[in-house]
C-alpha cells in the first residue's frame, strides 16, 4: 500500500501516465501495488512508444521508473489477472450506488 504522504504523487503520475499513454495509441487497463511497487499496464501497438513516453516522465519524477514489455496479442493479463471476477465486479458497481 502507498502512504497518504504519496497519495497525490502517485495520482498525478498515473494521470500522466494514462494522458501520454493515450496520445500514442496504448491503452491503459490498470495498476497493481505491491511490495513497495506500483505496476501500470498498457497494451500499444508500439511498445516502444511507450517506453519512450515513461524515460520523458521519469527524467521528472521523484520515483524510479522501470519498463518492461512482452507480447501479449490475447491480453491475457489483462483477461486472467487485472479483469475482476464477476463477485469482484458487482461489489465495485454496488459501492457507486452508496
Amino acid at each position: 500500500m502507498s502512504s497518504d504522504d504519496e497519495f497525490d504523487d502517485l495520482v498525478a503520475l498515473e494521470d500522466e501516465l494514462e494522458a501520454r499513454a493515450q496520445a500514442i495509441g496504448a491503452i491503459y487497463v490498470g495498476r497493481l501495488t505491491t511490495r513497495g511497487r506500483r505496476i501500470f499496464y498498457f497494451y500499444s501497438p508500439d511498445p516502444a512508444d511507450v517506453e519512450a513516453a515513461v524515460t520523458v516522465i521519469g527524467r521528472h519524477s521523484p520515483y524510479i521508473l522501470d519498463v518492461a514489455g512482452r507480447p501479449d496479442p490475447e491480453w491475457s493479463t489483462y483477461f486472467d489477472f487485472l479483469y475482476p471476477r464477476e463477485a469482484d465486479y458487482q461489489r465495485r458497481m454496488n459501492r457507486r450506488l452508496n
